[in-house]
């Protein structure tokens, strides 16, 4: 694993476990990475994961 690779992990993984302790941290951060990860993606992994969490909110 890279030094980048490895530094993000760390940085995901604080973040992570300040949003589990924080709904206010996980709403403010949600809404400040989500539209950015998401215009990372190309159409079909969008498409891809569109697919798959309503699969799994319809539970089929």
């Amino acid at each position: 694993m890279s030094m980048m690779c490895f530094q993000t992990f760390q940085f995901l993984n604080s973040l992570s476990q300040l949003c589990h302790s924080c709904t206010d941290l996980s709403h403010i951060t949600w809404l400040a990475l989500f539209p950015r990860i998401w215009k990372v993606l190309s159409e079909k992994q969008q498409q891809v994961h569109v697919h798959t969490s309503t699969v799994c909110w319809l539970g089929l």
